[in-house]
């Protein structure tokens, strides 16, 4: 327990910081979008806000995350972590559509003989230092909370990996922006005027793969999708020897992942009749050995012979039996 305490206040602080880091961030990006005229860097700075926003919202499901399951929900709340990742990303998503179809359309009415304003690459270079140099800082310190926490916080996992690629996009972006000066000279100056219009189009595109990813996990979560093969037969492995000593055998396992934490149906078959208390007994030993492969799972064991697959002809009643 003192060990799960310790791993949430790493999370919370962490969380925090990010909270307010993302702030500046986006309060830096659109002040800098406004006095440089640079749509880059305003897209910057909304994926920022959404990073505020989500922190918000991470803190608080963080928490939950920590309490089990009650009469309001039945099966615990490590969904919650599922349920912010999804909508996180398709959130995101939805950003980086807005800075495609804005910078396409920017570069219609330049094709249309509408003048692009200059940009002020003295405020541009200003901002990308600054903002790389948080970025970089705000996924060290996720990345370290999420290693110091066990590994299982996939909100400090996508906080990190959101930082990570927010100092990336910034740099790259930085560095395509810097090549507009250098372009009139050369065959491709026409590119000149719409260089920030095709460094939005550009790291928005690659931008979307990553997302997609995020937004795919999450509602595989969502929809009880079973764990991936490694982590199945890991938890087999693990459950075998403690099973075995209590003379019950393995007939099927149902495992899926929610948030940090799985949730399994364990289907075993006795040797011998059990009782309820030796039911407990098996239900506490696998979640004692499954803790150092998977931490904490919620686990409900069932005796039966057949497993999860009883066919029609096993359940509906037998019409020439007599009611009991």
């Amino acid at each position: 327990m003192q060990a799960d305490a310790a791993a949430f206040r790493l999370e919370q602080r962490a969380l925090r910081v990010g909270k307010w880091a993302n702030l500046g961030m986006a309060i830096a990006g659109v002040l800098a979008a406004w006095l440089s005229n640079s749509q880059a860097l305003l897209v910057d700075g909304l994926f920022s806000m959404v990073g505020f926003l989500s922190a918000i919202v991470a803190i608080r499901i963080s928490s939950n995350t920590r309490r089990g399951a009650d009469d309001n929900r039945p099966m615990g709340y490590a969904v919650d972590e599922s349920i912010y990742q999804t909508f996180r990303s398709l959130l995101l998503l939805g950003l980086v559509m807005f800075g495609i179809t804005s910078a396409a359309m920017n570069i219609a009415r330049y094709a249309a003989g509408a003048e692009m304003p200059p940009l002020n690459f003295n405020v541009i270079v200003v901002y990308f230092v600054g903002i790389c140099a948080t970025c970089l800082a705000l996924a060290l310190i996720h990345y370290r909370a999420w290693v110091r926490s066990g590994r299982i916080s996939d909100i400090l996992r996508l906080e990190m990996l959101a930082a990570r690629y927010d100092g990336f996009i910034t740099l790259a972006a930085g560095a395509g922006l810097s090549l507009g000066p250098y372009l009139s000279t050369t065959p491709l100056a026409w590119m000149a005027p719409i260089m920030d219009s095709l460094v939005v189009i550009f790291l928005c595109g690659i931008s979307i793969s990553m997302y997609w990813r995020e937004f795919r996990g999450g509602l595989a979560e969502l929809a009880g999708v079973t764990a991936a093969p490694d982590v199945l037969a890991s938890a087999e492995t693990a459950i075998i020897p403690a099973l075995a000593s209590l003379g019950m055998n393995i007939r099927e396992i149902s495992l899926i992942k929610q948030g940090r934490r799985f949730q399994m149906i364990l289907y075993v078959r006795p040797a011998r009749p059990v009782t309820g208390r030796r039911v407990d007994a098996a239900t506490h030993a696998v979640k004692k050995a499954l803790y150092p492969v998977l931490g904490r799972v919620d686990c409900v064991l069932v005796p039966t012979e057949e497993g999860r697959d009883l066919s029609l002809a096993q359940i509906r009643p037998d019409p020439t039996e007599a009611p009991a």
